[in-house]
């Protein structure tokens, strides 16, 4: 039995746009609390819209990126993950996804890291394995920006990401070097 999940993060901007607003904050200030992520719906994921909706809903969008993404990252969690190791972390990978569903170049970026390049990695693959729906047509953006966390084994460190220069965890443009413990790829 896996012990990660994906988490869900962003209760308050999802039921912002179940109810249709107008526009997503840049930064969201603040996320729901860890009691607030356990007792949510996993259906919604922990997904942040980092762009302006424009008045779309994306509740069912979103839901489908959630399944297509797990369903990438299930395969490609490492071991270690299991007992007796346990490994555990929060990776969150930002990217824009066009209208025809395709990622723009050069947009993901892996924006908070676990500690444990394994872990990175698989976060990093799954997202840049997946095979997104065209956006809703009534969506008149350029893109959809968003952000995924990762959790492994329950690691709740989750929040805005900080800036650079105050985590000394800058984003990178380019998946963690692979290292002695690879991704299983099942």
């Amino acid at each position: 039995m896996r012990l990660s999940t994906l988490i869900v993060s962003g209760i308050a901007l999802m039921a912002a746009l179940s109810a249709g607003a107008q526009t997503t904050p840049a930064v969201p200030s603040t996320l729901a609390s860890a009691s607030d992520l356990d007792r949510s719906l996993s259906s919604t994921g922990g997904i942040e819209v980092l762009s302006d909706t424009r008045g779309v809903d994306f509740k069912d969008y979103l839901h489908q990126v959630h399944q297509i993404t797990d369903s990438q990252w299930e395969p490609l969690i490492p071991a270690e993950v299991n007992p007796p190791i346990l490994l555990s972390g929060v990776v969150s990978v930002r990217f824009k996804i066009l209208a025809n569903g395709q990622l723009k170049d050069k947009s993901v970026t892996l924006d908070k890291r676990s500690g444990h390049v394994s872990l990175d990695r698989a976060a990093w693959d799954a997202v840049t394995q997946a095979v997104y729906p065209p956006l809703p047509t009534e969506f008149k953006g350029p893109y959809l920006d968003l952000r995924l966390y990762f959790s492994y084994n329950g690691a709740k460190t989750i929040g805005p990401v900080a800036s650079p220069q105050a985590s000394g965890n800058a984003p990178v443009s380019a998946p963690p070097p692979a290292s002695a413990t690879q991704s299983r790829i099942q």
